[in-house]
């Protein structure tokens, strides 16, 4: 599948937000990215660029100043599944990367089969890419599995990280469970969170024009985040060689990812900090939103 044609795939906000509830969610670069511009003021305002790799080019934006940050997305997540809010208020005090993970947006996609593993590399081909030396990487949902895989296959590239609904990959975590079917989104937030959810709706909404992975892209990924967790893939069975400072947290109520399987990270990677959000569930990260950021903002100083 052609960049082109995965950006070709665009949708409407309330489908970025439908489709976002089906999140469980190193090569030498080509050629040295020109020096940075000057960031925006707010990730609505900030272009989508390109950086080269060697096996392509991978899609981004970025807003903010201060120690970078970069946001790894779930299952068939683009750098719009991010609520502007979020991305602007952890913006304050960090430069925020958020790129598109292998076939979504303008982001190449390699051939032969995509696993955790590959796209922990494809994490540290971009902070090779921009030159980001040793920076925080927060990922959410399919995305936290990524940055563990990340954080084990090329821990020089990562300083602190930050998993959010993840799951670990040794085989022991829990599958979904207690899934509803209607509305998709309503997965993303405890039944008597209607209001978060559709402030969630309204706020992805903001995006001039959103646009989600291509089906058989996102199909790739749920694989992939299913061999994750049955422990298919060695890195996942490495968490206790993680060297960075790990904060880990969701929501107790996520069908997605039952709260097991965070308790289960915190205990096997070093060190690693634990917040359950009570009456929360995939998307506590935006339900519980000024809490969540002055978290993280304390972890990552």
């Amino acid at each position: 599948m052609s960049s082109a044609s995965s950006r070709a795939w665009r949708t409407t906000p309330k489908a970025v937000a439908a489709l976002a509830a089906s999140l469980l969610g190193l090569s030498a670069p080509s050629a040295w990215p020109a020096p940075a511009p000057a960031p925006a003021p707010s990730v609505l305002e900030a272009p989508i660029r390109t950086v080269p790799v060697a096996w392509g080019r991978i899609g981004y934006r970025v807003v903010g100043r201060g120690r970078p940050l970069v946001l790894v997305a779930g299952a068939s997540g683009s750098i719009d599944g991010w609520a502007p809010a979020f991305v602007d208020a952890l913006a304050r005090h960090h430069r925020v990367y958020a790129f598109d993970n292998e076939g979504v947006g303008d982001t190449t996609l390699q051939p032969g089969t995509l696993t955790i593993s590959r796209m922990g590399d494809d994490a540290a081909a971009f902070v090779a890419a921009l030159r980001l030396k040793r920076p925080d990487v927060l990922g959410w949902s399919m995305g936290g599995a990524v940055v563990e895989a990340l954080a084990v296959r090329h821990p020089g590239s990562v300083r602190r990280i930050v998993l959010c609904g993840a799951v670990p990959g040794d085989g022991t975590g829990l599958a979904p469970r207690g899934v509803r079917r209607t509305p998709p989104d309503a997965n993303m937030f405890p039944a008597d969170r209607d209001a978060a959810r559709r402030a969630f709706i309204r706020d992805l909404g903001r995006y001039p024009r959103s646009y989600m992975a291509p089906p058989a892209v996102t199909q790739a990924q749920k694989a992939a985040a299913d061999g994750w967790l049955h422990g298919l893939e060695p890195a996942g069975h490495h968490l206790r060689s993680v060297r960075a400072r790990a904060l880990i947290a969701d929501g107790d109520e996520d069908p997605y990812d039952p709260i097991a399987n965070s308790r289960t990270l915190a205990a096997e990677i070093p060190r690693a900090a634990l917040h359950i959000y009570a009456d929360a569930a995939h998307a506590f990260w935006f339900q519980d939103l000024g809490d969540w950021v002055r978290r993280v903002d304390r972890f990552l100083r």
